[in-house]
């Protein structure tokens, strides 16, 4: 399971609580603290990595053939230098 899919979960379940302390209440926008502490809790201390910085020589960003596409393309880059 990928982190977007994992932290699309968290707060798919965070939606899911406040909805069903919602309508157990009845009342549409009053939701304790307590009722979603754990939820915020694993959410904002989730781990997400970050991505590695491409390191490339200054001969290949300077290529006369390459287009600003062709340098946004990670793959590209890697099979010039």
């Amino acid at each position: 399971m990928n982190d977007r899919h994992l932290v699309c979960k968290m707060l798919d379940d965070i939606l899911a609580t406040i909805s069903n302390q919602a309508f157990k209440r009845k009342q549409n926008n009053q939701v304790k603290d307590s009722d979603l502490q754990f939820h915020y809790r694993i959410l904002f201390n989730a781990k997400i990595p970050k991505p590695k910085p491409l390191k490339l020589p200054m001969s290949t960003i300077q290529h006369p053939k390459l287009s600003l596409k062709k340098m946004n393309n990670r793959k590209t880059l890697e099979n010039i230098a």
